[in-house]
């Protein structure tokens, strides 16, 4: 029962975090600066909590700077293409690409990289989450 209550919860706050995007973005435009000031918010609130339930300590390594630099500029990049998508097609098509690529990254970085067995029903429920994304994006209406 508890880890219904986790994947609820998870959904709740991922709503929440969409919705904090799109009245962003309306306030504050989809501009580079935009992007990169929301950023830079998020990851303020973020090392707050993190340095919060660290126990108020500090540490540093090369490797912990290294990923925080590269975590900086992949999520720097996630958001302003998320940005642009909110700008041009809403909330529901920035929702599905997230989704797609939730999906895709793990599962294909678990056949190349953890030999994990490959299915043609996953494949084909793959493709299909895809095209689904790509003919609910290519549509006149919103």
């Amino acid at each position: 029962m508890g880890d219904y209550l986790l994947l609820l919860l998870a959904d709740l706050l991922l709503a929440v975090n969409f919705a904090f995007n799109k009245i962003y973005q309306r306030r504050a435009g989809t501009s580079f600066t935009a992007g990169f000031t929301f950023s830079a918010i998020c990851g303020a609130f973020t090392a707050l909590i993190f340095w919060i339930y660290n126990g108020f300590a500090f540490a540093f390594s090369p490797f912990s700077f290294i990923m925080a630099i590269l975590q900086s500029l992949l999520c720097t990049a996630y958001l302003l293409i998320g940005f642009r998508i909110i700008k041009r097609q809403g909330v529901s098509i920035y929702t599905m690409f997230l989704m797609t690529g939730g999906m895709t990254v793990p599962y294909l970085f678990g056949i190349i990289f953890l030999n994990e067995a490959f299915s043609a029903m996953r494949f084909i429920g793959l493709a299909v989450i895809i095209v689904g994304g790509f003919l609910s994006g290519s549509g006149k209406e919103k």
